[in-house]
């Protein structure tokens, strides 16, 4: 899952909600400051707060996706039981959702005596020790953070499967602070993630959406389906 871009875009927009206001660097001359503000209104000084957020990052809460079905509901439960995993260091919990093709596609790069198992650890060890990291210390700046479906794509049905293609967002909530108490990170088509289940949408197993996904994808399905899931 692309989380990492998300996380970092965010990791620096901590301050923003874990402050009371906004402390000027003492590197920085700001004696006309003061000035400044007082000929601003509130919505301008919102603006100018705005603009020292990172790339794809903004203020305001995400209203999560609203599942058309039960097929669509069980994405959403089952991402964020997913998702959830990772921020406690459950690996084995987490890996029960991944893909089990990217085993087998990736089983290349590693020692032949590595077991399936040792091969998800590896997938998921750096990641979930940095989720668990950060998770700990947005805690100890009083901030919720969480992770949404804000848009599911496109669905596509075979018959062995069905793929479906969703966004996801990242969202952090704090109690404390003044004014704006939510930041969330916009996804970009890159980071989309992709989900397949073979039991009509009951149970589902995801992977990122990236360069390797076709060549994952191609051990069980066509070009042509996978030309769909891709959106080329």
């Amino acid at each position: 899952m692309k989380v990492f871009r998300m996380l970092i875009a965010i990791f620096f927009s901590l301050s923003i909600l874990s402050c009371n206001q906004r402390k000027p660097s003492s590197s920085i001359d700001t004696s006309h400051q003061s000035v400044v503000n007082e000929k601003l209104t509130n919505g301008d000084v919102i603006n100018e707060e705005r603009k020292s957020l990172p790339d794809g990052v903004h203020y305001g809460k995400v209203e999560p996706y609203i599942g058309k079905n039960q097929m669509e509901k069980n994405i959403m439960s089952q991402i964020n039981t997913y998702q959830k995993a990772l921020f406690r260091g459950d690996i084995d919990g987490a890996s029960s959702y991944l893909y089990p093709d990217a085993i087998t596609y990736f089983r290349k790069h590693y020692p032949k005596d590595f077991t399936d198992k040792d091969i998800i650890k590896s997938f998921y060890k750096d990641m979930s020790e940095t989720l668990v990291k950060m998770g700990k210390e947005y805690k100890n700046h009083g901030i919720d953070i969480e992770m949404l479906v804000c848009d599911i794509d496109r669905i596509i049905e075979t018959e062995k499967a069905i793929l479906c293609v969703f966004g996801l967002t990242m969202q952090m909530y704090n109690e404390s602070a003044k004014g704006e108490k939510y930041i969330h990170v916009v996804p970009t088509k890159d980071d989309y993630t992709v989900s397949v289940s073979f039991n009509n949408g009951k149970n589902w197993y995801f992977l990122a959406l990236n360069d390797e996904t076709p060549n994952i994808l191609r051990l069980k399905f066509s070009n042509d389906i996978i030309t769909k899931v891709m959106g080329y």
